[in-house]
């Protein structure tokens, strides 16, 4: 804080308190001696003291917006992996990287937004560690999380896409003998009960439901019928579903239409933190037995659809 005052005891002397206004006139900031001037004569006196009191407001306001981080009104972008935020990193503008911790993060623009953009690694512990670095250094007005998932919804394809309007853990909880009872998490700040489920921005569902009637996303094959993009509930979890088993579970228990690793850690940060969030999956696989092998084979497509998706988002913002 040195620096903001050494700034602010230079900023006194570019305004006088006191202004010679004629030889036998001072203005101050005490206006008391005046009431007794006729009204043109105080007129006269107040009108460069108003003016002098605007330029030092202005001034200070300069000050401040010298001071503030410059990245107020950035969006956070965050994906898991390399593939999830390589097409919107390919089409940013005036990049420039920082590091923080030994994570990248990269600021520039795109579609005329001004944005920060990085990839958190896998699963929930580093999905929460980086959403607290990004909301520490850069400051986002929002936190939009975008990548694959794994299909629960009987009714998802390859390639179609969940606005997720809410997000739970699939495996914080309570393990018992009739299996695992799920339970919400504990605000260490608040010292509450967080919601089971963390509800993302309704502002934020509703313009990216807008931007969903403008994109045109990829198909996983020249015979497949064009991606849909439906709002539901995504679960989140430190295990690569592969069991029919569990994605009946979820479904039934958890009202659940896709499941992944990092969106409920992205969600519960941002809750705490009181950050507006939305959580953006393409589905690459349906979570069963075929998972692992569908996987490899539409994660690049469904990436991009993903990442398709946002970037209309960004225009809508």
């Amino acid at each position: 804080m040195k620096h903001i005052d050494t700034l602010w005891e230079k900023l006194q002397y570019i305004i006088p308190t006191g202004y010679e206004y004629s030889k036998n006139i001072t203005l101050t900031t005490d206006i008391s001696s005046l009431t007794g001037l006729k009204k043109s004569r105080r007129d006269d006196i107040l009108k460069p003291l108003n003016l002098f009191h605007f330029a030092r407001i202005f001034l200070l306001l300069i000050l401040f917006t010298s001071l503030t981080p410059t990245f107020a009104q950035r969006i956070a972008i965050l994906g898991a992996m390399p593939e999830e935020i390589q097409l919107l990193e390919s089409q940013m503008s005036k990049i420039k990287t920082k590091t923080v911790l030994g994570f990248q993060f990269k600021t520039g623009k795109l579609n005329g937004k001004k944005i920060v953009l990085t990839e958190t690694g896998i699963g929930k512990v580093n999905a929460a560690v980086v959403t607290t670095l990004i909301i520490k250094e850069f400051h986002p007005k929002s936190v939009i999380f975008t990548g694959i998932a794994g299909g629960i919804s009987e009714s998802l394809r390859q390639g179609d896409i969940v606005i997720g309007n809410r997000l739970t853990y699939h495996d914080y909880g309570r393990l018992t003998n009739e299996g695992l009872s799920t339970n919400a998490t504990r605000n260490p700040i608040t010292k509450q009960l967080n919601p089971l489920y963390f509800s993302s921005d309704s502002l934020l569902v509703l313009q990216a439901l807008n931007a969903a009637k403008e994109v045109r996303l990829q198909k996983m094959s020249a015979e497949a019928s064009q991606p849909n993009i439906s709002v539901g509930t995504i679960v989140t979890g430190d295990t690569f579903v592969t069991s029919s088993t569990a994605v009946g579970h979820f479904e039934k228990t958890l009202q659940a239409s896709a499941t992944e690793m990092e969106g409920a850690a992205v969600a519960q940060v941002c809750y705490q933190q009181h950050i507006p969030f939305l959580i953006i999956r393409s589905i690459s696989d349906k979570a069963n037995e075929k998972a692992s092998v569908d996987f490899q084979t539409f994660k690049k497509i469904a990436s991009d659809n993903s990442a398709t998706l946002v970037k209309e988002i960004l225009k809508q913002l």
